[in-house]
């Protein structure tokens, strides 16, 4: 179980590489939902 602080912080990470892959940067080990 992931503290508050933690779950952001692995959020935004993977929001981040999630906005790579849109932009065509190749990266798929990221499976966040749109909008988040």
């Amino acid at each position: 179980m992931m503290t508050k602080e933690k779950k952001e912080f692995h959020l935004k990470s993977c929001l981040r590489l999630w906005t790579a892959n849109q932009l065509g940067r190749g990266i798929t080990d990221c499976d966040c939902p749109r909008g988040t």
